[in-house]
């Protein structure tokens, strides 16, 4: 029975190492509300976001910042992306 609790927790530690490791070399979701700059005062943010319920999230995430104002531009690259599902 001894030697099933050490196995276990020597599992665990590399389990921990391993996602230890991996956190750390994690850099975020790229191209998903990334910040970009300062335009004249406005910090813009670029998302990918591409399927309108991606759009209405990356909105909706946008009233959790505290501005003014916040503008949604939509750039699509087909035809498709642009109709209401």
């Amino acid at each position: 029975m001894l030697w099933l609790v050490l196995l276990c927790v020597i599992f665990m530690v590399l389990v921990k190492d391993s996602i230890k490791s991996a956190l750390s070399k994690f850099t975020g979701a790229h191209r998903r509300f990334e910040f970009k700059g300062i335009v004249n005062g406005a910090r813009v943010f670029d998302d990918y976001g591409h399927h309108p319920t991606e759009i209405v999230a990356t909105a909706n995430s946008l009233k959790n910042k505290k501005y003014n104002e916040s503008w949604v531009v939509f750039q699509p690259h087909t035809y498709s992306r642009t109709k209401i599902c």
